[in-house]
């Protein structure tokens, strides 16, 4: 590798999925938590300790129809170290999300069933009665489905690095990306503050009959 040169280094995150397909967290919701909090924090962390990592460019993403969120940085060999850390510490806020989501989702699949089980189970003079028995069997089957069919989250590569120079084209191109991706999330944010000062208003007239 060349010093001077720019590599890409490249992490993915495939994201946990329910039963119905759904996603745990959607991956452009998790993206936007990533940019705005995770990032900042991540960078904030790095300064403080004096790791050097305050001018790292991190682009975040999630490829349509992937599950997937990315993380690219392109950088030259000289900073590897600190690119590196940026994308574990990165990838270790995804993570850990996922898995307080995935284990609370888990946990109420779980209250669910052993209610479910204590029903079938009770006593003739309890809350069981032989009508309920096939829809309470159909709940046990399904609850049962969604536990096995439950898939955490799961980092499937952090910071690889390209074996070749990523190139001036490639470079300008991302960073480009980087640019757009921090605009709409500016103007999420607008938009958002917005639209609840409308709500805020509308609530006000109603309220006093405007």
């Amino acid at each position: 590798m060349s010093k001077d040169e720019a590599y890409q280094y490249s992490s993915f995150y495939s994201l946990g999925v329910l039963a119905d397909g759904e996603y745990l967290e959607s991956p452009k919701t998790m993206e936007l938590r990533v940019k705005e909090i995770g990032y900042p924090a991540v960078l904030e962390r790095q300064r403080s300790s004096g790791d050097g990592a305050a001018n790292i460019d991190v682009v975040i993403d999630s490829p349509p129809n992937s599950g997937m969120v990315r993380l690219l940085t392109f950088a030259p060999e000289s900073i590897e170290e600190e690119v590196v850390e940026v994308h574990k510490a990165l990838i270790a806020f995804i993570d850990s999300r996922q898995t307080k989501r995935y284990e609370h989702q888990k946990e109420e699949y779980e209250t669910e069933l052993k209610s479910v089980l204590n029903i079938l189970n009770a006593e003739p003079s309890g809350p069981f009665n032989s009508a309920s028995l096939p829809v309470l069997l159909q709940e046990k089957a399904e609850l049962e489905r969604s536990l096995r069919s439950m898939v955490p989250g799961d980092a499937i590569v952090t910071a690889r690095v390209s074996d070749e120079p990523a190139g001036l084209s490639k470079v300008i191109i991302v960073l480009g990306l980087l640019i757009l991706s921090t605009v709409f999330g500016l103007i999420i944010a607008y938009v958002a503050e917005f639209l609840a000062l409308v709500r805020d208003s509308l609530k006000r007239d109603s309220r006093y009959g405007g």
